[in-house]
């Protein structure tokens, strides 16, 4: 399944069991996108990962080795110095969207306490991490800068007043009496169902619609079914499918992935370890792949355009002696070329004086039309012999 709202559900609830009361002992940005906090809590260090990356956007606790670069980045500097020594005290979804708050307690300059939400938007390509104080909901930094004219529902730059992305006015499944479930059962063809549940439910990827529609239809108390299937991203058991290709999807529970092969994980952190590592040694091959296949391309490209060139050299070539011999006819009669002429006609003591049309330059008179030609000529010549040598 994709990171949607059902997961982050279960992301939520472990994050906040595993990190809520712990303090933020170290603040890292590996990556432009990526943010990691060590949060020590109940005698361990957990390094929790804030992605606001387009493709991999996520919240977890990794055990991934990470590097740091030299020199920190602004952003990076600007967390230090707001949550270094703060307290985490929760770690909480909005509805049930792709959306996490995790909230820290801190002081401002003048000592007194605040409370900052380090808010992280799991979008896709709109994904993006904000420090937010939670008293006037104010931006105070962001990973991802983004000018009005490329967004023009909110605004996103330091000192904006943080707004939550446009609802979708969906049910939270999780604070739902599920009535809806039930009328939309009866009145959509089953086939119907997934799409419905995606329009009525907030948080559902096609995938979980699909599943969940899946085990509705198996069963026979629908309502029971539903809670029952809902109740796994309360207590999620992770797992991690493997295809007979070796592509990899995960879910929050086993839910019988077809023709694939099941690994289970104690903790949802182990599981995206897993999937994303296993991901980005794929993405890798198939990057360096992609790279090879271009530079292929490419040389291919240059080579075939450097072949035309040079066979149309070598073509051009094959009338250099034409050149020569309207140069030399012209420097031996340059008093019947006169400045304005486009043409003239000379016997060809080379061919039985046969008559020659020789095109001129209006611009230049017999002896510079000459020397116009014999300059083609030592051209051709020069790049026939570089083409063939």
């Amino acid at each position: 399944m994709p990171l949607d709202g059902l997961f982050v559900h279960a992301l939520a609830h472990e994050l906040n069991q595993t990190l809520a009361g712990g303090r933020i002992t170290k603040v890292h940005q590996p990556y432009p996108n990526e943010v990691i906090l060590v949060v020590r809590n109940n005698s361990t260090n957990y390094p929790v990962l804030l992605s606001a990356h387009p493709a991999y956007a996520r919240a977890q606790v990794t055990r991934i080795p990470y590097q740091n670069p030299k020199t920190p980045t602004n952003f990076a500097m600007f967390l230090r110095r707001n949550l270094e020594g703060a307290r985490l005290e929760s770690v909480t979804q909005v509805e049930n969207d792709r959306i996490l708050h995790f909230a820290v307690k801190t002081h401002d300059e003048l000592g007194d306490e605040q409370t900052l939400l380090l808010t992280l938007e799991m979008m896709g390509r709109h994904s993006n991490l904000f420090l937010v104080r939670e008293k006037d909901q104010r931006i105070l930094e962001l990973i991802k800068h983004v000018p009005a004219d490329q967004n023009r529902v909110r605004s996103l730059i330091p000192g904006a007043t943080y707004v939550l992305p446009p609802a979708q006015h969906k049910e939270n499944p999780f604070t739902s009496d599920l009535g809806a479930l039930a009328k939309l059962l009866l009145d959509q063809n089953k086939s119907d169902w997934p799409k419905a549940i995606q329009q009525q439910f907030q948080g559902f990827s096609s995938q979980s619609a699909k599943n969940l529609a899946e085990h509705l239809e198996a069963g026979s108390d629908a309502m029971g079914v539903a809670k029952d299937w809902l109740n796994h991203f309360n207590h999620p058991e992770p797992t991690l499918f493997r295809s007979e290709k070796g592509k990899l999807s995960y879910a929050a529970f086993n839910w019988n992935e077809p023709n694939t092969q099941a690994e289970s994980f104690d903790t949802l952190g182990a599981l995206l370890d897993a999937y994303f590592s296993g991901q980005a040694e794929a993405d890798r091959v198939n990057q360096q792949a992609a790279s090879l296949v271009r530079l292929v391309k490419n040389e291919l490209k240059k080579n075939q355009t450097k072949e035309k060139k040079l066979n149309q050299t070598l073509f051009d070539s094959e009338n250099a002696e034409e050149l020569k011999v309207k140069g030399d006819l012209l420097i031996t009669y340059p008093h019947l070329v006169k400045k304005g002429m486009t043409s003239v006609q000379i016997e060809n003591y080379y061919d039985e004086n046969r008559l020659l049309t020789i095109a001129l330059d209006p611009r230049f008179d017999g002896m510079q039309n000459a020397n116009r030609y014999f300059h083609k000529y030592r051209k051709l010549r020069l790049a026939k012999d570089h083409v063939l040598g």
